[in-house]
């Protein structure tokens, strides 16, 4: 079943479950004379972005609040942009918002009475923390994992690599046997970014950054762009230049005829790529990598989060709409995924009993939080840095790949440029 489709059904029962409440509600008012026990009335206010699907969503869970709990009224503000509203009392975070902003919002840790804490994953609370306090609840965890279409592998004659040096011989297999139109992987500078900090953080052990100081010296970050430099070098991807593309990775024709046949892209990803390919049947969610025996590189990251603001009139009510959205099985039940795969035990059960959890994005989800070592540190994702075409990643990676800059020249322009961008946070 499909978030749609899910969501239509949802709809009656939330009809259903308003006219069962009204009705005991009619049965149990107060005689004359007595005290009410209906709670004063509450408005609250929810903010957040993202396309239709994910807001009829929301507006479906909102429906099913006020239902279960009529004196709470919640007034919706949405748009397409992260940036659209942040006065909100409850507001739907990008999981960076919290360490920049931490006096717009409200500690959590206060409200563990109403939001059951135990759901979440303890890296990813961990992650919404700032100076001990709880400042949004992780709705979801995300990080990159490798896909392949064993289709085009069958094709060359191997299988989809699981180890570097199976990777590099893959490459050099597909240009031999298939042509130089073929490649056994195809990613934006951004993923290319996240793959050559993988790389590093396996053959180092050293996280990326720590307490906001970047951890390499310009010599080892060229070791990593040596090692991307590798792969175009022996056909496992095509350089930035020659991948030019309108739009993502999967509407491209190269990735849908099999041309490109894989790519390095985040777990919730899993069945936008599948279904983009034209023979979707040679699909296969991919091992990690491990480049090196120092550790298992890479990260995970919130991926969107709830926080309260510090301005709320009604902190408790506004907990409990959390609590409700990512942790009941009514709320969670009607969410799904359509902020990812929720990070609450509760509520990924919910979810799934519902059918709106796909397995794909589970198996890869499962496997991606089974590897990976290190947390992301939240500069990492900047878009001075990270935005493609224009962030720092883009411009280096794309001059180095062209031969525009060598290894040492991009080395050392992404340190600095990454130690700037550091130094500027902590500055704030």
């Amino acid at each position: 079943m499909n978030q749609t489709t899910a969501n239509a059904a949802t709809l009656a029962l939330v009809g259903a479950l308003a006219l069962q409440l009204a009705a005991c509600g009619t049965a149990q008012q107060s005689a004359p004379g007595q005290a009410s026990t209906q709670p004063e009335p509450v408005t609250l206010t929810m903010s957040w972005w993202g396309d239709d699907a994910r807001t009829e969503t929301y507006q479906q869970a909102i429906q099913a609040f006020e239902a279960k709990l009529q004196y709470i009224t919640v007034e919706t503000i949405y748009g397409t942009t992260a940036d659209e509203d942040q006065t909100a009392d409850v507001m739907q975070v990008d999981w960076t918002w919290p360490g920049q902003n931490a006096d717009q919002f409200v500690d959590l840790n206060e409200y563990s009475d109403v939001i059951d804490l135990e759901q979440f994953s303890q890296s990813a609370l961990d992650a919404c923390t700032v100076d001990g306090a709880l400042l949004a609840v992780p709705m979801s965890v995300t990080g990159r994992i490798f896909y392949w279409n064993t289709c085009t592998f069958e094709q060359a004659g191997i299988d989809a690599p699981k180890t570097y040096e199976e990777l590099l011989t893959a490459g050099n297999t597909f240009r031999e046997v298939l042509g130089e139109e073929y490649y056994p992987l195809a990613m934006d500078a951004a993923a290319r970014m996240n793959l050559m900090v993988s790389y590093l953080e396996s053959t180092t052990g050293k996280a990326w950054v720590v307490d906001r100081q970047l951890q390499y010296s310009a010599d080892e970050i060229k070791t990593g762009l040596e090692f991307l430099q590798a792969l175009e070098e022996n056909h496992v991807m095509p350089t930035l230049a020659a991948q030019q593309t309108n739009g993502t990775l999967d509407q491209t024709p190269m990735w849908q005829n099999g041309q490109y046949a894989g790519t390095f892209a985040w777990d919730a990803d899993a069945e936008t790529y599948r279904s983009a390919l034209k023979n979707a049947s040679g699909f296969l969610v991919g091992d990690e990598i491990a480049f090196g025996g120092q550790a298992n590189g890479g990260f995970s990251k919130v991926y969107l989060a709830l926080a309260i603001n510090s301005n709320c009139q009604h902190p408790k009510e506004a907990a409990i709409l959390v609590n409700f959205l990512l942790n009941e099985d009514m709320g969670a039940s009607i969410m799904g995924t359509a902020c990812g795969l929720l990070d609450s035990v509760t509520g990924r059960a919910a979810a799934t009993a519902a059918g709106l959890v796909n397995p794909l994005v589970v198996e890869a989800n499962n496997r991606m939080m089974a590897f990976v070592d290190f947390p992301l540190d939240p500069t990492f994702e900047s878009p001075a840095l990270a935005a493609v075409p224009d962030g720092l990643y883009a411009a280096v990676l794309t001059a180095c790949s062209n031969g525009e800059l060598t290894t040492t020249q991009a080395a050392e322009q992404l340190a600095e440029g990454i130690t700037a961008m550091l130094d500027r946070t902590v500055a704030e």
